[in-house]
């Protein structure tokens, strides 16, 4: 298998010696083909990904015209319940 494998490596190298100019033109190609790759959703963009901040957010959806006494009464049961289950 080594043999092979070192043997395809050479027959690679003597091409792309002969064919300098579609080396650098394949290289150059990837390269800004590369660019596309964030746009497209292939990558992320971020060097530092987003630190976790301890943080969650709720959303309660009560009936329309909930009053502001209503809303409250349910959000201090929702926090009552989580910290009764934590």
């Amino acid at each position: 298998m080594y043999e092979k494998l070192a043997a395809l490596y050479v027959r690679t190298l003597h091409w792309a010696l002969a064919n300098r100019g579609k080396v650098y033109a394949i290289a150059g190609s990837m390269f800004v083909a590369s660019f596309a790759l964030v746009p497209l959703g292939f990558i992320g963009s971020e060097f530092i990904a987003v630190a976790d901040r301890g943080e969650f957010t709720v959303t309660l959806e009560l009936a329309p015209g909930s009053t502001f006494e209503n809303t409250n009464y349910v959000t201090q049961q929702v926090e009552k319940n989580h910290l009764r289950h934590a």
